[in-house]
């Protein structure tokens, strides 16, 4: 049986095609598919995300910047995500007027670490996500901590309520002055 026009041939090539524009035409063939994604060395290339670089606990003040760092490598470059306490993360790329930002490097910037009595919505535990088509990676926990000083009537509060044994008796930060440490010690004029 001989085989129709336009089919390939066990032996040779299609009915009408001289053999050696053969190679060209397989050539040719091969490279449209890698070009449209759907040949196997492109495939081959692909892999899935992982963390290169995962962030670390942060100690930071109220209304100071930071940075959670975050680096991911995969093929097709992945997307980075972040987590603060199991609750996605909004970034400028979702609100303009956020303090956060997305970097392109996968790190979360805040502009200034938002920090208040009743709302602490920057302290947490923090992860990022990497993802692209062929899966996620998902980075170590990283703490941020919020370090602030306590408004002085709380820390008056809690002032023992006797004699300090200073000349005077003072009793409270607002009887120190606060030239006290610079002048020597008051309770022997200075002579120690």
């Amino acid at each position: 049986m001989a085989p129709r026009q336009g089919s390939v041939g066990l032996l040779g090539p299609p009915a009408g095609v001289p053999l050696p524009v053969l190679p060209l035409l397989l050539l040719l063939c091969g490279q449209m598919l890698d070009a449209q994604g759907q040949g196997s060395r492109l495939r081959q290339e692909d892999s899935p995300p992982r963390i290169v670089e995962h962030p670390s606990d942060l100690i930071v003040s109220k209304g100071e910047p930071a940075t959670l760092n975050c680096k991911a490598e995969g093929r097709p470059s992945p997307t980075v995500e972040w987590y603060k306490d199991g609750e996605r993360v909004e970034t400028d790329k979702d609100d303009p007027r956020s303090h956060r930002m997305l970097l392109p490097s996968g790190s979360l910037f805040f502009l200034r670490i938002v920090h208040g009595r009743r709302s602490k919505p920057d302290e947490g535990s923090y992860v990022c996500v990497a993802r692209n088509y062929l899966g996620e990676a998902v980075s170590r926990n990283a703490s941020l901590e919020v370090a602030y000083y306590r408004e002085l009537d709380d820390a008056r509060a809690e002032l023992p309520q006797r004699d300090s044994g200073w000349e005077g008796g003072a009793t409270t930060t607002d009887e120190i002055s606060p030239w006290t440490f610079d002048m020597g010690c008051r309770c022997c004029a200075g002579r120690h």
